[in-house]
């Protein structure tokens, strides 16, 4: 039990870091489309697949792009991308396209 407390005791320690406007500008993006897409790679891809399989478990119709199932890019389609360092120029090229975008 002295490792669940310990998790829990982590979790809230960081959620008193989090800004409630930036949660509110992240829904809002969330919520107005029917699809979104998620982009990152490395140790930021794996963190975006797992923000995908989230969002899906809670009823989002949500692709990972580069992955055979997702769809074409539309314009009016949101899309997060996950950056750091280094970043391949896979995701600098996607990152100039003019979507509706949230980096993080």
């Amino acid at each position: 039990m002295a490792l669940v407390n310990e998790v829990l005791s982590e979790i809230q320690e960081v959620m008193t870091q989090v800004d409630d406007a930036q949660l509110d500008a992240a829904e809002n993006i969330i919520t107005k489309d029917k699809r979104i897409f998620v982009l990152g790679a490395g140790r930021s891809g794996l963190m975006v697949k797992g923000f995908a399989m989230r969002l899906m478990h809670i009823g989002y119709t949500v692709f990972v792009i580069g992955e055979t199932i997702t769809l074409q890019l539309l314009k009016a389609m949101s899309w997060w991308l996950s950056q750091v360092l280094g970043q391949p120029v896979q995701l600098l090229a996607l990152h100039k396209r003019p979507l509706t975008m949230v980096s993080t």
